[in-house]
């Protein structure tokens, strides 16, 4: 018998409502329709109500949808190659009747590749393509619920003038898609290089955090939040600026008063771009590390 048609009850269903998935909002939206109110609005007191009472089949699916779109939050990962001059648009690099399949088999996995995806070119450019998959998983280890468990990814090539852009779009709740997409970009990598698109002593190249100083750090973040790139996204205000001083530095007298005195330093409020720490952002950037900005945008 198939559990996705049976309503957990019991361990089984306290198991599930207990998942950090599914939050304190949730089980106090079913609670309340049905004209139940708690004094300490907790997750624990809305978890032994609905054991004891027992959840409807909507009810269960109103979660389970909640959840997935909690899973779903995809994780980007971004990687750069270098391509030769004049080489083959990427479509023809690849093989005919390639297969995926054949890229991912792993022996002893716990996860199965879904059908047989296949590389499309984006808007019929032949050096724009992208592959989406999905894989199930099984988890015997796991509640009732998560026994097996699909997750989507994607694996994007996009050559542009002498760079060939490798972007990896994947879900963040899953190892298996991103070990799946890793393969794929690795192997396909392989066949650019056979086909001589790619020089054989080239390597991937990945962006980190330590790829820059702090104040490079700096600047890429209030471009980013400030400088107007489309029109889905308006600039507003910043409202947060969380940041600690670089103690491997010694300070300048206009902030020697942070030296050895401050830890971290948190500034909430409202136009903090227009302050003393935006104003005098080659002092505050070289000598302190970023730790958070909040922006807020229209």
């Amino acid at each position: 018998m198939n559990k996705k048609y049976l309503l957990p009850y019991g361990d089984a269903l306290r198991e599930f409502l207990n998942d950090s998935g599914i939050v304190k909002s949730d089980l106090r939206a079913i609670v309340r329709r049905r004209g139940i109110f708690v004094a300490v609005e907790e997750k624990t007191s809305y978890v032994p109500i609905l054991v004891r009472t027992g959840i409807t089949p909507l009810e269960l699916n109103e979660l389970n949808e909640n959840l997935k779109v909690r899973e779903a939050n995809p994780k980007r990962q971004t990687q750069s190659i270098k391509c030769e001059v004049d080489s083959a648009n990427l479509m023809t690099a690849i093989p005919a009747g390639y297969k995926i399949n054949d890229v991912v088999k792993k022996e002893f996995s716990n996860y199965k590749l879904l059908g047989n995806p296949s590389f499309k070119s984006i808007d019929n450019d032949l050096n724009n393509i992208e592959l989406d998959f999905s894989v199930e998983r099984y988890d015997y280890t796991q509640s009732w619920n998560k026994n097996t468990s699909q997750f989507s990814g994607k694996v994007k090539f996009r050559k542009k003038d002498e760079t060939l852009d490798i972007n990896i779009s994947l879900s963040h709740t899953s190892e298996e898609t991103k070990e799946v997409a890793n393969k794929i970009a690795a192997d396909v990598i392989k066949k650019l290089k056979e086909a001589g698109c790619v020089k054989s002593s080239e390597k991937t190249k990945k962006i980190r955090f330590n790829d820059f100083t702090n104040k490079k750090r700096v600047k890429f973040l209030q471009e980013l939040s400030q400088k107007q790139l489309n029109n889905e996204l308006y600039f507003k205000d910043t409202k947060d600026i969380g940041f600690c001083p670089d103690a491997s530095m010694d300070f300048p007298d206009e902030i020697s008063w942070m030296q050895e005195k401050v830890r971290n330093l948190v500034i909430q409020g409202s136009k903090l771009h227009s302050t003393f720490f935006h104003k005098k952002q080659r002092t505050t950037s070289t000598y302190s590390d970023a730790q958070n900005r909040s922006i807020l945008y229209i």
